[in-house]
C-alpha cells in the first residue's frame, strides 16, 4: 500500500508541475500564434500522447466507452 501511495503523490505532484508550466509555455505561443491555431496545436498533441495508450487497451476497452469519448471530444473542440 505505501508503494502506491508514493506513486499517488507522484503523480499528483507531476500534474501539478506539468500544470504550472504549461501557463508560462502558453503565454509565449500566444505572442507568436493565433489562439485557434494554438488550441488545435494543443488537442492535435494531447491526441498523440494518448494515442499509444488507447491502441494497448483497445482489446480491453468497451465500445460505449469509446463512442462516449469520441463524443465528449467532439464537444469539447465544438465548445472552444
Amino acid at each position: 500500500m505505501k508503494k502506491m501511495n508514493m506513486i499517488a503523490i507522484a503523480a499528483l505532484f507531476l500534474t501539478a508541475a506539468i500544470w504550472g508550466l504549461s501557463y508560462s509555455a502558453q503565454s509565449e505561443a500566444m505572442k507568436s500564434m493565433e489562439p485557434l491555431a494554438f488550441v488545435s496545436v494543443r488537442y492535435v498533441l494531447g491526441c498523440l500522447v494518448l494515442l499509444p495508450f488507447i491502441l494497448y487497451k483497445r482489446k480491453k476497452m468497451e465500445k460505449s466507452l469509446l463512442i462516449g469519448g469520441v463524443i465528449c471530444g467532439f464537444c469539447l473542440a465544438g465548445g472552444e
